[in-house]
């Protein structure tokens, strides 16, 4: 069972309600989210591991979700924005923005 994520509930409620392309927001955000504070950029991940898990109790999966890459020699992943599903991209854009303001 998948615990509760009272924010992520919350993003996703928001991200339902705003449908479209979100290219052009997201190629705005990408130098923030590269000088994000590391506890934003955990929470990202938080974000993007809690919705892979809610797909994954519909089909089997192993690994860094969404074809992420772990850095080598250092701390951290990096994914290429077009294997994140697009409501998760949205979900991840709510929140920057959440943070931004």
């Amino acid at each position: 069972m998948i615990p509760n994520f009272p924010i992520y509930d919350q993003l996703i409620e928001h991200a339902a309600l705003a449908p479209g392309s979100i290219d052009d927001e997201w190629s705005q955000i990408q130098s923030t989210m590269i000088n994000l504070p590391i506890s934003h950029s955990e929470f990202i991940y938080l974000l993007i591991i809690h919705h892979w898990s809610l797909e994954i109790e519909r089909k089997k999966s192993t690994g860094i979700p969404y074809y992420g890459q772990a850095v080598s020699g250092k701390r951290g992943v990096i994914f290429n924005v077009m294997h994140i599903p697009p409501l998760l991209q949205r979900i991840i854009l709510l929140y920057i923005a959440h943070i931004s303001n």
